[in-house]
Parts: C-alpha cells; sequence; structure tokens
C-alpha cells in the first residue's frame, strides 16, 4: 500500500508542481504590481477571476487524469513485479489524488496573494490548523477507506486551506 501511495504521489506532485510553479510566478508578478501601485480595484477583480476560473481549469485536469491515469501508469510502471493489480490501485489512487487539482488550483491565488500583501505571518497559524487536520483525516480516512483515504484527507485538508486563506486575506 505504502509503495501504491508512492507511485500515485510522485505522478501527482509532478503535475501540481508544474502547474503551481508556473502559475504562482506569474500571480505573484501581477499581485505585487498590484499591490506596489494600490490599485485595490484590479487586485480584487483578478482574484475574483481567478478563483472562478481556477475551479473549472482543474476539474477539467481531473477528468484528464481520470480519463488517462490507467494508461500512464501502465506506460510509466507496468513491468517486472509491477502487475495489472499494482497498476490499477496505483491508477485508482492517482484518481482520488486528481479530486485536489480544483482546490489546489484555485487556492495557488489566495497564497500568492498573502505573499504580495506581505501576510507570510497567517501561515503560521493556518499551518498548526492544517497539521492537525492532516492527521485526524489521515487517520478518519484510512479507518473508513483503508490506503484509498489518505488522497481524499489531502483534498479535505486543501480546501480547508484555501477557506482559512481566504478568510484571512
Amino acid at each position: 500500500a505504502t509503495s501504491h501511495l508512492g507511485y500515485a504521489n510522485r505522478l501527482m506532485t509532478g503535475v501540481v508542481g508544474l502547474v503551481a510553479g508556473a502559475l504562482g510566478q506569474v500571480l505573484l508578478i501581477q499581485f505585487s504590481n498590484q499591490v506596489g501601485t494600490a490599485d485595490r480595484a484590479g487586485l480584487s477583480a483578478t482574484y475574483r477571476l481567478l478563483t472562478r476560473v481556477m475551479p473549472w481549469v482543474g476539474c477539467a485536469a481531473t477528468l484528464g487524469v481520470w480519463l488517462t491515469s490507467r494508461f500512464l501508469v501502465t506506460i510509466l510502471y507496468q513491468r517486472g513485479s509491477f502487475d495489472a493489480g499494482d497498476t490499477a490501485m496505483v491508477a485508482d489512487l492517482v484518481n482520488r489524488y486528481a479530486l485536489q487539482f480544483p482546490v489546489f488550483w484555485t487556492g495557488i491565488a489566495g497564497g500568492v496573494l498573502v505573499w504580495a500583501l506581505s501576510m507570510n505571518h497567517i501561515l503560521v497559524r493556518i499551518g498548526i490548523v492544517l497539521f492537525a487536520a492532516n492527521l485526524l483525516g489521515d487517520l478518519l480516512f484510512v479507518r473508513l477507506f483503508g490506503v484509498r483515504g489518505i488522497p481524499l484527507s489531502t483534498t479535505l485538508v486543501l480546501l480547508i486551506s484555501v477557506v482559512l486563506v481566504n478568510l484571512a486575506i
């Protein structure tokens, strides 16, 4: 189960990292310019647009993952002692991890806005809440769903994060 989680997590970390890294840098420049020029209206408009569009982009990415996960896992991993059963399990975990895309990609704007507004101090308090939520979520969802509960817990933690960041800003 741990190996299956590791394989699935590696795939999802790559996708999330590519989007977050690229989008985060662009948004930091945009938000920093708007903060620097005191363009409150532009900042609000940009943020509102992102919080409306990114969930849909995330849903499209989730659907794309659901349609291709089994194929990709087969190509990337299925050989040697990694058999069709392992492929099915890893693809299922990847599909569950993909549920985080709409939430995570929507949250990128809030996280970057926190940096642009120099509100980093709120991240410590939010981090403490997220640590507790992650621990409790993992324990609860592993009991309910087995190893398949870990990706669901991750999505819940991301949702809590997005809500807390939005409340803070």
